[in-house]
């Protein structure tokens, strides 16, 4: 039981939770009474550890292990299980960059897996060695030969992970050699077996552990796509990698309560994916007989599938949106339309690689990619540089005077990221952030200037000569890019009044009665009925938030560390006072704008793909059609002054994007009675808008 829950785990990319499991499988399995009945148990137990091991990057502790698992294999004269520790040791080498060493241990393990006819172990030992010689230079010639061994398996195998993955190597080695259009044609394939397969899976989280960011043909494509000009296959192959990934993270219950559920419920879909699998079941255990009369009947099970997986889509939109549509023909016009109506000038979708970055622009006269020369591991140390001063402040291993803050890391973001971009973007811009981007406000990007030297009486005061992008242009963050053009962005039936959810001053949140005044006092039409709640129940928040125009939720925001679904927002004692984000997502909001006045409101897990998890994204699937939620824990003061002002130009009339620039630019230029300028962004990047469907 131990080795199944390890392999389930892993399946799915808990590589830890995993390694614990399968720690005490190999602690059982050394038992004595376990050794007299199942004496290679051990041996077999520690292949799946230094897998796990390696997965987890630790490279020299599960190269060790797999060595004692050869040893013991070797002494129990079982050269099948020497191969596979071979076999397993190279993918090791692998993950870890050692490709030459890599591909020496596949080698042995394949060569042993031709002799025996142990196609298994012949097939992957030959992916891997082609996995490992791409990366080589030169590429070695017999990467076809082994590319073609490896195919020969997937067929007799019937293996859709080979094949695809097979596709996908194809298309890195096409696109290495600088034919895109050839690589895209392999990508393409790759990415619709792995979309065929998604479908077909009760769990479509299982492909998760499989698509990493250093090997993702949907990634790939994209890029593929973009270095050939085909903008339209771009854009539509980054949606889909969005779209792929938050179906796996709602169907693991980290993105929400997960809008699968419906599908996996239903019984037609379930019996006919039981069917099929029986089906190929039977294929897999076929001596080759019968090949053409089960290929005829797994296309039929297929299309069975299809159609009863439609017919359930229909009666359940959300979950046929996130199924379906992303593949569909990516529609520039439409977008542009949905843009006016933003109130947006352009849009710009990033997609990071290993070494370099993607940009997919639309304005309202151009369709274009541009290619930026910055890639993850830049991206990542510098938004960390930057993140990590006000990270140490909320611990408490850093006092708030003291804060610094890296100009440096901010101006190389906006150089490579942003500034290759000005002459075509306009002022008002939706962005579209990948992987850690998703976590850092761009709005504290340097675009130039030069601090001035600093005045120990007053702290923060010298940054104030530096710019910032967040004074120069107004930022929504988005999804997605076809979150704009979903039919779902229709008129929102509120057309009035607010409703304040607030925990009581006796929580600790000295900045609660400023911000709400601004709201609940205010005389706007926009704003009446104003309706407040204090210390409210999830049931009281279900009555009354649905017909609410404005939602302002001001409490204690608590980002979960088991999971998206479970950060939440706490409004008093009782159990029921604490608002969970999987509870957010199954209510059915109209509101034009929720305001989510609390710590971490804005954070989440940053996944590739699909960016941040959390309390932003259920407010948005449970219909909000704009949040405005914080980047990090917020320093009080400051948050009842940027709300003050952020209310007072929405009830003028400004947008919900104005707004909150007229906000960022007040508290910039304010001091805090404590005697330092709030002109860390700290105090006043802060608070970013998401836009949702």
């Amino acid at each position: 039981l131990d080795i199944l829950h390890s392999n389930t785990l892993s399946d799915v990319g808990r590589i830890e939770s995993a390694r614990t499991y399968i720690t005490r499988a190999f602690e059982l399995a050394q038992q004595p009474e376990v050794v007299s009945v199942a004496p290679a148990l051990c041996s077999e137990v520690l292949l799946s550890k230094g897998l796990l091991e390696g997965d987890a990057g630790d490279t020299d502790a599960a190269l060790a292990t797999l060595d004692d698992a050869a040893a013991r294999f070797d002494a129990a004269r079982d050269p099948r299980g020497v191969a596979w520790a071979e076999k397993n040791r190279g993918y090791v080498l692998e993950g870890a960059g050692r490709h030459a060493e890599a591909l020496e241990a596949f080698e042995r393990a394949e060569a042993y897996g031709e002799r025996e006819d142990l196609p298994f172990l012949a097939g992957w030992s030959a992916m891997g060695r082609a996995e490992s010689a791409i990366h080589l230079d030169p590429v070695p010639r017999a990467i076809e030969e082994w590319l073609r061994a490896a195919e020969r398996c997937a067929e007799r195998l019937r293996s859709w992970h080979l094949s695809w993955r097979l596709e996908a190597l194809r298309g890195k080695l096409a696109a290495s050699r600088g034919d895109d259009r050839e690589a895209l044609v392999h990508l393409g394939r790759a990415v619709d077996s792995i979309e065929k397969l998604r479908r077909r899976l009760s769990s479509p989280a299982l492909l998760v552990h499989y698509l990493r960011d250093k090997s993702d043909p949907y990634r790939d494509a994209a890029f593929a796509a973009a270095r050939s000009g085909a903008i339209g296959d771009a854009w539509r192959y980054a949606e889909m990698l969005r779209a792929r990934v938050l179906s796996e993270l709602r169907a693991r219950g980290v993105g929400g309560t997960g809008t699968g559920a419906s599908l996996r419920a239903d019984p037609r879909v379930a019996a006919a994916r039981r069917a099929l699998a029986q089906t190929e079941a039977l294929a897999r255990a076929d001596d080759g007989s019968r090949h053409v009369e089960f290929s005829e009947r797994i296309r039929a099970a297929e299309a069975d599938l299809e159609r009863t997986l439609l017919e359930a889509e229909l009666a359940a939109p959300n979950a046929a949106r996130l199924a379906g549509e992303s593949a569909a023909p990516f529609d520039a016009e439409a977008l542009r339309a949905r843009l006016a109506m933003r109130g947006l000038d352009s849009l710009v979708e990033l997609v990071v690689g290993e070494t370099e970055t993607w940009a997919l622009v639309l304005t309202g006269a151009r369709n274009f990619a541009l290619r930026l020369s910055i890639g993850r591991t830049a991206i990542r140390e510098r938004v960390e540089r930057i993140r990590d001063p006000i990270e140490a402040v909320r611990i408490g291993t850093l006092d708030l005077a003291n804060l610094g803050f890296d100009d440096r890391a901010a101006r190389e973001l906006y150089d490579g990221l942003l500034r290759p971009l000005e002459p075509m973007i306009g002022e008002h811009t939706g962005l579209v952030l990948d992987s850690e981007l998703a976590s850092l406000p761009f709005e504290l990007l340097v675009t130039g200037g030069e601090g001035t030297p600093v005045d120990p009486s007053r702290p923060f005061a010298h940054l104030r000569g530096l710019r910032f992008a967040g004074h120069e242009r107004a930022f929504v963050y988005l999804p997605s890019a076809r979150a704009l053009q979903s039919e779902a962005n229709k008129a929102h039936e509120a057309e009035s009044g607010a409703l304040i959810c607030m925990a009581p001053q006796s929580r600790g949140l000295t900045s609660t009665s400023a911000e709400t005044s601004a709201l609940a006092e205010s005389t706007e039409p926009i704003f009446q009925p104003t309706r407040v709640l204090s210390a409210p129940s999830v049931a009281e928040v279900r009555q009354h938030a649905a017909s609410a125009r404005y939602l302002h939720f001001a409490a204690h925001g608590v980002l979960a560390a088991d999971g998206a679904a479970s950060s939440h927002m706490l409004f008093g004692e009782r159990g029921d006072e604490r608002l969970e984000a999987s509870e957010i997502e199954s209510l059915s909001l109209s509101a034009e704008l929720a305001v989510l006045s609390a710590c971490h409101s804005g954070e989440g897990p940053a996944w590739s793909g699909e960016g941040l998890l959390g309390l932003t994204r259920s407010f948005l699937a449970a219909g909000a059609r704009q949040v405005l939620a914080s980047a990090w824990a917020v320093e009080d003061r400051a948050v009842g002054e940027w709300m003050i002002v952020f209310y007072r130009e929405l009830g003028r009339g400004a947008a919900a994007i104005d707004a909150s620039r007229a906000a960022r630019l007040a508290v910039f230029a304010s001091d805090d009675p404590r005697g330092f300028a709030r002109a860390h962004p700290y105090f006043w990047a802060a608070w970013v808008l998401h836009c949702g469907e």
